[in-house]
């Protein structure tokens, strides 16, 4: 990637966190996230781990990680996502984006990856990859429908605080009618 689209592609942000809030568990699939505390304290959280967060503290999800926040003291965090494009299918040496452009064209299970990409044809370790980029309901952002239905669960009642929670429905949009679909029939 050149450094013009790398520079446009990054994408900052500070996020307040409330004292005693936990964002969920969600996963960014083609973004490595990297939190640095300018505020307050918490905790970064990854699926088997916690990393004490004060200010001056940096906490790193890579691509693929299930990581979220809790707020212990009104957690204040500058937040930059990085563009990577991980190998997934190490065997045919496909990438997260070729996986991702075989759904958006219209593959919606494992034959289909293997017929349109041949990921998965060879040892099959990346079938369960592949199958996680497949319940990804927000493409864009990572975003499984798990995590969604947890922020639904916790109180996120239209697409809008469903977004604020867990940046489903922040890149392209078009994951919006499933996102308010997942709110209808989970109410």
């Amino acid at each position: 990637m050149d450094t013009k689209l790398m520079k446009e592609s990054i994408d900052t942000n500070v996020y307040h966190i409330p004292t005693g809030v936990t964002v969920p568990l969600h996963g960014h699939q083609a973004h490595d996230e990297v939190f640095y505390c300018i505020e307050g304290s918490g905790y970064g959280l990854l699926s088997d781990t916690e990393v004490k967060l004060t200010v001056g503290d940096v906490f790193v999800a890579h691509a693929g990680d299930l990581h979220g926040l809790r707020s212990d003291d009104n957690l204040h965090v500058v937040a930059v996502m990085i563009p990577v494009d991980r190998i997934i299918c190490r065997c045919k040496k496909m990438s997260y984006s070729d996986i991702q452009k075989a759904v958006v064209n219209g593959a919606r299970t494992i034959d289909d990856i293997k017929e349109v990409t041949n990921a998965g044809t060879g040892c099959t370790r990346c079938i369960k990859e592949i199958e996680e980029i497949l319940i990804m309901v927000c493409k864009c952002k990572g975003v499984s429908k798990d995590t969604i239905l947890e922020a639904i669960k916790n109180g996120a009642n239209t697409v809008e605080k469903v977004s604020d929670v867990t940046e489903a429905g922040t890149g392209c949009g078009k994951c919006k009618v499933e996102v308010q679909t997942l709110i209808d029939t989970n109410k």
